[in-house]
């Protein structure tokens, strides 16, 4: 079979099938492709909020020192490519249509051998997972950055055995259908990630999350690294640059966002237990570092600011670093969740505490998108000013309109999921 011909095959086959998170039917996979996870070694990734910008200080900075590092990540933000690559010095590679479709092809091999047995469909994740996986075997990637999709225990990433150090961020509620009704229950699932002694890096504002961590890494015999606060010190924050001072050494970041630097700092505690770096390649790998779609200035007169925050915890976040650094403006937003997040949470929360005089509200794409009626009533029933747009061109008209009115006086702030910002950029021309 050929791509198109293996693509329609697998969508098939995948009819009416759901996700049922586990590691036999990955296993299954691999096996019949002949294990490329084998053959590398990890910094494995878990957390609700600050993967992929943990994720992409410690790829860059490691990228620095010279080695070939692969990085996995979802989801994609502006395509399907960006998600597989890898790093070294100042290149970037991204897996390139060729390299994506020759592996897709010998991945549908092994799916209709495992159809042809009786044996259980790969999702659309794990069949990225394992075509990932080969792709960092035959690109000889020294050392392979590697977030979780969901959870961790039961993750589809969650079969390599070579992991040199585990990292996992922030913890909060999310993904309760798969994933548990409480912190513990989310924390035991991300917490699954730590299969043997390699030392783990955490920060953690629930206590909750932070015993169920310990525990594990107690039964695993794994050194824990817990982020001290108190040696985070924020300098100064303005568009598009945060100075900070961690450990006593003075870091720049082209990130913006206070919970950004707590992200770095994360990375930092990473790469100091994983292996000592010279000052100027920590340094230059972390000023360099760009993660579009969290704290991003999309246009910056009048300001225009970008964050994927979808669940409270990341909102929190948002508008921390918002007061931070426009306490005296008015705030105008675009907001878009998806129906299974805790939006509800996230509507009281904006009324509590920002100074959002309006939000223009979106239908999140997809079929898990909140209506944008649904969002914009449940904004105004907490007494937020709101009002429905058909699509995301018609709420940056809007939203146009009221910053010509007022050019100086307001930021515009598009959150609440990460599914609608490669169609922000494209509008906005970014």
């Amino acid at each position: 079979m050929n791509y198109r011909e293996t693509r329609q095959y697998i969508q098939a086959v995948q009819t009416g099938a759901a996700i049922q998170p586990g590691l036999e039917t990955i296993s299954l996979l691999l096996s019949r492709i002949g294990n490329p996870q084998d053959r590398c070694s990890f910094i494995h990734l878990a957390g609700t909020n600050g993967k992929g910008s943990t994720g992409t200080f410690i790829t860059n900075v490691l990228a620095q020192s010279g080695r070939k590092i692969g990085r996995y990540f979802s989801p994609a933000l502006f395509s399907k490519n960006e998600t597989i690559q890898w790093n070294q010095g100042e290149e970037t590679h991204y897996i390139t249509e060729t390299e994506y479709e020759t592996r897709y092809v010998r991945i549908g091999e092994a799916i209709r051998q495992m159809k042809e047995q009786g044996q259980p469909v790969p999702t659309d994740f794990e069949i990225e997972t394992a075509l990932a996986f080969l792709a960092f075997s035959e690109w000889n990637c020294d050392l392979v950055v590697l977030e979780t999709g969901m959870g961790g225990a039961l993750d589809a990433t969650n079969v390599v055995k070579f992991v040199n150090i585990n990292v996992i961020t922030t913890i909060a509620m999310d993904h309760q259908k798969f994933l548990g009704d409480t912190i513990e229950e989310i924390a035991v699932q991300k917490a699954g990630i730590i299969m043997n002694a390699a030392p783990v890096v955490t920060v953690q504002e629930s206590p909750e999350a932070l015993r169920v961590i310990q525990k594990r890494c107690e039964e695993k015999k794994a050194p824990l690294f817990i982020l001290d606060r108190k040696e985070i010190r924020v300098l100064s924050c303005e568009v598009g640059q945060t100075k900070f001072c961690y450990q006593g050494e003075t870091y720049t970041i082209g990130m913006c966002g206070q919970y950004q630097v707590e992200n770095a700092c994360l990375a930092l505690l990473a790469l100091q237990v994983l292996e000592p770096l010279p000052p100027e390649i920590r340094h230059k790998g972390l000023a360099e570092a760009r993660w579009p779609g969290r704290f991003d200035y999309v246009k910056k007169e009048p300001v225009w600011i970008a964050d994927g925050a979808h669940n409270p915890q990341g909102l929190e976040s948002l508008l921390n670093s918002l007061w931070q650094l426009y306490p005296d403006k008015k705030w105008i937003g675009i907001m878009g969740v998806f129906a299974d997040k805790e939006h509800r949470k996230m509507c009281r929360r904006l009324a509590e505490n920002s100074r959002f005089q309006k939000i223009f509200t979106i239908s999140a794409p997809g079929p898990r998108g909140l209506a944008a009626e649904d969002l914009a009533e449940e904004l105004a029933s907490f007494g937020m000013e709101s009002r429905a747009c058909t699509s995301l061109t018609e709420a940056v008209d809007e939203t146009n309109k009221y910053q010509n009115l007022e050019k100086d006086e307001t930021i515009a702030v598009c959150f609440g999921s990460l599914s609608f910002m490669k169609e922000l950029y494209q509008i906005m021309g970014e």
